[in-house]
């Protein structure tokens, strides 16, 4: 009897197996995918941090545009776009982010917290300190708040001062001006702004999903996915290895058509980049769909409807108006600093 269920586990076995790579090679069935996907701790969690340091955003211009190294995407070049305005009008209240500060800026989703948590140039609610805070000049020649640029990422949408020192002191006298109702107007100095080409980006989007997997999945371990089977077909008791087949060869032993590329560039400083990996599978093929339905189930984060998110909430910036939100001043103007008008709010 034993030898009769040690026979008839043996041809289980080579059933097993023969119907694996008869289904992945054949009808693309992406049961190696499916395998290591809803395997445990095999779903991404990709991350961005929003705070008010300039370092945290996820810099898609750059990402974006590395994809044309590959033929299949330069159809839709370019994908992002540089704007250059010389000189920006914006009130202290409308900058949002910050290039650099001595304080940990990463910490704060907004800087009128950082002006409360981390500095006391703010304690005093008065004209005077309004004043002293934005005469501030450090080791300038003038006051710092008229110096460096503006930036702009215009799918997140917020401007940032991308100050060299000086950040104490500016958000201070931008919560100042708040509780105030003091308009003040900056210094105009330039402002670069980084933004999708709407267009091409949904082009691209309309081909391709996007898939952001863990770099260890993507590349770790390079067991094809096609010899295991083979493997548990002629070997008794045979165990797989710890480390599971690669998201890339699990792809390929259902002959599945992807492409790939490093999230890397989308943030040097962020792990959620460094770590990741992009899997684009074409919408036009069967193979390609039955494995985006797995990524889904999975819970693999969706790069694709991320990024049209993003593009829908910058076109309606763009309908905006290239203006920024002015506010209504009444008759009672308040006081001038270094040629900066300020005035009482309603």
């Amino acid at each position: 009897m034993q030898r009769i269920a040690a026979v008839v586990r043996m041809l289980l076995r080579v059933l097993s197996s023969l119907y694996e790579l008869f289904a992945q090679a054949v009808f693309g069935l992406p049961i190696a995918l499916r395998r290591l996907m809803l395997s445990p701790g095999a779903a991404f969690r990709f991350a961005p941090r929003r705070s008010v340091a300039h370092i945290d955003i996820a810099r898609w211009n750059e990402w974006l545009d590395q994809l044309f190294a590959q033929d299949a995407f330069r159809q839709y070049e370019p994908l992002t776009e540089t704007l250059h305005v010389e000189e920006f009008r914006c009130t202290i209240r409308d900058v949002e982010g910050l290039g650099a500060s001595k304080s940990p800026l990463e910490q704060f989703t907004e800087l009128d917290d950082m002006a409360l948590k981390r500095t006391d140039l703010a304690d005093e609610v008065s004209i005077a300190k309004l004043h002293e805070n934005l005469q501030w000049r450090g080791n300038r020649k003038g006051p710092a708040v008229d110096e460096d640029d503006f930036w702009r990422y215009l799918w997140d949408g917020r401007i940032f001062w991308m100050n060299n020192d000086g950040s104490h002191h500016f958000v201070a006298a931008r919560y100042l001006a708040g509780k105030l109702g003091v308009r003040v107007d900056l210094k105009p100095r330039p402002l670069t702004t980084y933004a999708f080409i709407e267009p091409n980006l949904r082009a691209l989007l309309a081909d391709w999903e996007i898939f952001v997997v863990d770099k260890a999945f993507y590349g770790g371990h390079v067991h094809y996915a096609f010899i295991e089977p083979l493997a548990r077909l002629v070997i008794s008791g045979y165990e797989p290895p710890d480390d599971p087949p690669a998201v890339g060869e699990c792809l390929k032993a259902s002959r599945t058509p992807f492409l790939w590329c490093s999230m890397r560039h989308a943030n040097w400083h962020a792990s959620w980049a460094s770590e990741a990996m992009a899997i684009f599978r074409p919408r036009d093929s069967n193979r390609a769909r039955r494995a985006a339905d797995v990524f889904r189930e999975s819970g693999t984060f969706d790069l694709g409807a991320h990024l049209s998110e993003l593009c829908g909430r910058q076109q309606a910036l763009r309908e905006q108006g290239p203006s920024l939100p002015k506010v209504r001043a009444v008759d009672d103007a308040g006081c001038n600093f270094d040629g900066s008008a300020t005035e009482r709010m309603s």
